[in-house]
């Protein structure tokens, strides 16, 4: 793995002045302070964010905290005993904070979050500790003896109330896990994660005993009480093989990428060998959970795998920070010219592409995540130490490290790039190299990162070392004085093809509102002249992306259609 970039923060030659382009500007930005970083240490880092599906937009973020932190006035200190400590935060639509909830220590644990349509939030993570207590009367106990460790998967209200949690342990010796969390379209929660030893216990009627040796699974629970619903091991008769990301898409397709040595099986037959000590991989799994489909991406020097996600057609998108070459099964698909690169791949049962390379002559950077919007367009995050160019932009840095995001049409072409944080030391990183991005209904993008010289980006200033969210104006890529344009709401939604626009004032002159399908095809145009329109279509079933234009001025809702 190549180093983080903290190592690196003051060895880097500080670079002044932003180049001039065309990108997506700041929305809001709401940040969490440490009280006493020590030197060259943010005091904190976020893990992982999600984002409630609807048109609520509420915010959910969870940091590792290593100081005491302020969060809006609160004072939260971390574990006395171990010295860290793991926070759940909420944010409202407007960066607003509304709550934290303090788990304590968990354990040198990874904790993934994703959120349901009802405003709940999901959690799973591994843990060493005894219990956790989540309140409201919900914990979980460990099973096993000293020295092992299990998992956990929970579930909170949009109040910061427990609802139900549940343990997964695998006897004396154990080893598991947690490796990701998404809900299905069905609204039940799935998780993957990886095991170690012959037997596993997700609950009532899913105890498992005379397993392989190791593997990786994925469990399905009901998101109204925790009851386990179907537990799969994919890989238990492979060699060692470890799970690290998955993603679900509105079909239910499932993709899932981590790393694996000698040969990777799973339970059906599909399956690939490594080519290397320790290869990377992506898989593609049905609805439920049989695999279709598998591919080796490998590196003759150096390949990580740092994030994913999915389109509607079930192809996954990769996002990859690689060193000298870039394989796929074997077969070479990208020479980087430069050091290393931060790569996109897009790859499904009969194809690839690479519609995103960034080439960059340091080690000292890497792109972190990669998420879709409802178009197709491709947004990725990390970090840089020098200029790198992108699009129509060549992004500088303004302090030692700045983060650094991208955004790339469906078709591949690069639209914008830009930096963020000011003239300290920022990423847009964690630590564990987990999602740290998220894109809502309307198309913006949510994403964490840290500061340790004080944050300053598009008017908002964060002094000392800490954490912050912000979320970005996406729609808006081609103006030189970017901003919003009229609120919009629209009811019913659901309707069956006939509702009314309402905007908060008179839009502007040229104004339109279009519907496009997850094709990203025009399918209902209409002027919008007034606060309230009228609109009757005989569309048919389906989701489609509403679109208040004006120019390059956007509003971007989603719209359901329920018919019969």
């Amino acid at each position: 793995m190549k180093p983080i970039f903290f190592t690196f923060l003051f060895l880097v030659f500080s670079l002044h002045g932003r180049a001039q382009g065309i990108y997506p500007p700041t929305i809001w930005t709401s940040g969490v302070t440490a009280l006493d970083p020590g030197i060259e240490d943010s005091g904190l880092e976020f893990l992982d964010i999600a984002v409630t599906p609807g048109t609520s937009d509420d915010v959910y973020a969870v940091a590792v905290i290593y100081s005491p932190v302020n969060v809006n006035g609160i004072t939260v200190m971390p574990d006395e005993e171990n010295g860290t400590s793991m926070l759940l935060l909420k944010y409202n639509l407007n960066g607003e904070f509304q709550w934290l909830k303090n788990l304590g220590y968990l354990g040198e644990s990874i904790i993934h979050i994703c959120a349901g349509s009802n405003g709940q939030v999901f959690l799973t993570s591994s843990m060493t500790v005894e219990e956790i207590n989540f309140g409201n009367g919900v914990s979980v106990l460990r099973a096993c003896l000293d020295g092992c460790q299990e998992m956990f998967v929970a579930c909170l209200n949009g109040n910061g109330q427990a609802l139900w949690a549940k343990s997964v342990s695998a006897g004396s010796n154990a080893y598991l896990a947690s490796a990701g969390i998404a809900t299905n379209p069905a609204g039940n929660v799935v998780v993957g994660g990886n095991y170690e030893g012959t037997s596993a216990n997700f609950g009532p009627g899913f105890d498992f005993n005379n397993l392989a040796e190791g593997g990786f699974f994925l469990a399905v629970y009901n998101a109204a009480n925790g009851t386990p619903q179907a537990v799969q091991f994919l890989a238990s008769d492979s060699d060692p093989a470890d799970l690290q990301h998955l993603a679900i898409n509105p079909n239910g397709v499932i993709v899932l990428s981590g790393s694996f040595s000698g040969n990777l099986k799973f339970a059906n037959g599909v399956g690939i060998n490594t080519t290397g000590f320790f290869d990377g991989f992506v898989a593609g799994l049905s609805p439920g959970g049989a695999a279709q489909w598998a591919k080796s991406v490998t590196s003759s020097d150096y390949l990580d795998i740092l994030g994913i996600d999915i389109d509607d057609a079930g192809n996954a998108y990769l996002a990859i920070d690689a060193s000298t070459d870039l394989r796929l099964d074997n077969s070479l698909i990208l020479n980087i010219n430069n050091a290393y690169a931060g790569v996109v791949l897009k790859v499904g049962s009969t194809l690839f592409s690479l519609p995103v390379v960034i080439e960059y002559p340091t080690s000292d950077y890497a792109v972190m995540d990669a998420k879709l919007d409802h178009w197709g367009n491709i947004y990725t995050i990390g970090y840089l130490s020098e200029p790198v160019p992108y699009g129509p932009n060549k992004a500088a840095i303004d302090g030692c490290v700045d983060g650094f995001m991208t955004g790339t049409s469906n078709e591949g072409l690069p639209q914008w790039s830009r930096t963020v944080g000011g003239s300290g030391c920022e990423g847009l990183i964690n630590g564990y190299y987990g999602a740290a991005i998220a894109i809502d209904d309307a198309g913006f993008m949510y994403c964490t990162g840290l500061f340790i010289e004080g944050f300053s980006e598009d008017g908002i200033s964060i002094p000392g070392a800490g954490g912050f969210i912000s979320k970005f104006n996406t729609s808006i890529v081609d103006t030189d004085e970017p901003g919003s344009l009229v609120p919009m709401q629209i009811a019913p939604n659901p309707s069956t093809g006939n509702f009314a626009i309402q905007l908060a004032s008179m839009p502007p002159a040229n104004t339109e509102f279009l519907l496009y399908n997850m094709q990203g095809s025009i399918v209902y145009r209409q002027a919008v002249t007034a606060e309230q329109t009228e609109v009757q279509t005989d569309l048919p079933t389906g989701v489609y992306s509403a679109v208040l234009r004006n120019g390059a001025r956007m509003e971007r809702f989603k719209l359901i259609v329920q018919r019969g």
